[in-house]
């Protein structure tokens, strides 16, 4: 659906949907699937102009790839797609800034990249903003817990629990439990 967006001229829809895909890819390390998400959510960043965000996706894609032995794919992406937006992207920072973005991203760890990907416009370094009880939900979360499951551990309600799992997602601007449990699983020590 990402993919379909984006090439539909709608980078917002794009990137709300590639990084659903991306925090559930992250559950089930499929990483070849990460780069086929990656790569072109990089370039809806480049499409509404955040250059910085879209070089760092590519270098923390290049990265993935390097990192496990791949070799770029045959996708549409490599087919012309890729020179586009490493282009666009030059346009916006200028090649200084493309390659010390570019190089933050490729000194990503597969946790700190997704976490990145599917955080909406927040560094990776970004100071959690949940309260302690959001945070403790989230963690549930992330350990898969349902949220009447979270309500019995926790000794609330369920719809409390309910809140607190709603309330955390849209502090961080997420619009599903995948990308807080991608989140949270990318914070954890």
């Amino acid at each position: 659906m990402g993919l379909a967006l984006r090439g539909k001229h709608d980078p917002a829809g794009a990137v709300r949907n590639l990084t659903t895909a991306i925090a559930t890819k992250h559950q089930f390390h499929d990483i070849v699937g990460l780069i086929m998400c990656l790569e072109p959510l990089a370039g809806a960043h480049a499409d509404l102009g955040d250059g910085e965000r879209a070089a760092r996706l590519l270098g923390a894609a290049e990265n993935l790839r390097h990192s496990y032995g791949l070799q770029a794919f045959g996708s549409a992406f490599h087919s012309g797609e890729y020179q586009q937006v490493e282009r666009r992207v030059r346009e916006l920072l200028g090649a200084a800034g493309y390659d010390a973005a570019v190089g933050q991203g490729l000194a990503m760890d597969l946790d700190g990249l997704v976490a990145y990907a599917v955080a909406e416009r927040r560094p990776p370094d970004s100071r959690d903003p949940l309260t302690r009880r959001e945070r403790e939900v989230a963690e549930l979360v992330g350990d898969g817990l349902t949220n009447a499951e979270i309500a019995a551990r926790l000794v609330v309600s369920t719809r409390t629990a309910e809140s607190h799992v709603q309330n955390g997602m849209t502090k961080l601007g997420f619009t599903n439990r995948a990308q807080l449990a991608a989140w949270i699983t990318a914070r954890r020590t």
